[in-house]
């Protein structure tokens, strides 16, 4: 491994970055979506977001799995004006939509992305203790995630959640529903999420079951609370049961279809530990096996 840049380096594009923020701003206003000029057309936000790149042209819409990330980074550079724009675009879309769409575009209403955001939602929440934020969340977000993370299209017979798309008509119906993962397209899942327990999606369940366990709590519904920390215990506990192994140290992709777990190295077995899933014995195994990842283009290996 080639050694880290020096910290001076860091700084600098630490600084770099935060010029950013304000010339990458776009908007998804009335006048933008009636002259039809983005992409075709592109659906309405009623506040300014963040682009995910800041040449004009290709995917100029409100990604949630890319905002989520940048979420992490305004946070850090203290731009609570921003987080708090593309929180209320997130949570106007599921006022909308009953979940935050793929993208503010036609095309992506048939799905949805890995739900990263709420867990930015809290974090913001607790840098600004804007207790309105919170309650106008709240609800909505566990709509999102009774009404469509636990719908019927993501639910399995082994009681973790799948991807599944609800009818894009330019892609197959297989990666479709792999581009919900946000991350399409990897061979992880054998050619077909929709046989596959999803292990990236369950472990953002947890969180998600997590997060709206504390804001339940923090408004005052303790009952409602205990429900959604009992719910984060019982996935991570059927994540645990379907996905690791023991042999191998790995929490792997489980073909629910074939009742076997698929024999692929992917980042998302790592998620356990960032989700809380994985235990401590787990996560030691797992810090042993990161070499798998370190290899030339490779975020996936096979297990040979």
């Amino acid at each position: 491994m080639p050694p880290s840049p020096p910290s001076e380096d860091w700084e600098n594009l630490d600084t770099k970055i935060r010029t950013w923020w304000d010339t990458d701003l776009t908007e998804a206003r009335e006048n933008e979506v009636r002259a039809g000029t983005r992409n075709g057309q592109i659906l309405f936000l009623p506040f300014p977001y963040v682009r995910i790149f800041s040449a004009r042209g290709q995917y100029q819409e409100m990604f949630p799995f890319d905002t989520a990330f940048m979420n992490y980074a305004l946070l850090a550079h203290e731009r609570f004006d921003c987080v708090h724009d593309h929180i209320r675009n997130y949570l106007f879309q599921v006022e909308r939509y009953g979940y935050m769409p793929n993208a503010n575009h036609p095309r992506g209403l048939t799905r949805s992305q890995p739900p990263f955001i709420p867990t930015t939602i809290w974090l913001y929440y607790l840098a600004t203790r804007e207790r309105d934020l919170l309650y106008q969340a709240y609800p909505l977000l566990k709509r999102e995630y009774l009404n469509y993370w636990n719908a019927v299209h993501h639910q399995t017979p082994i009681g973790l959640a799948t991807c599944r798309d609800l009818g894009d008509p330019s892609l197959s119906p297989e990666l479709a529903a792999e581009a919900e993962t946000g991350m399409d397209w990897m061979p992880i899942y054998d050619g077909d999420i929709r046989r596959c327990a999803a292990l990236g999606l369950n472990c953002l369940l947890v969180r998600y079951a997590r997060v709206l366990a504390m804001m339940a709590k923090e408004i005052g519904l303790q009952a409602e609370a205990s429900t959604f920390a009992k719910d984060a215990e019982e996935r991570a506990s059927l994540i645990r049961k379907y996905c690791w192994n023991e042999n191998v140290g790995l929490f792997l992709e489980f073909d629910f279809v074939a009742n076997r777990q698929l024999p692929y190295v992917s980042e998302c077995a790592f998620w356990t530990m960032w989700a809380g899933v994985a235990t401590r014995k787990q996560a030691i195994r797992l810090v042993g096996h990161l070499h798998l990842l370190e290899q030339r283009y490779g975020e996936h290996g096979h297990l040979s």
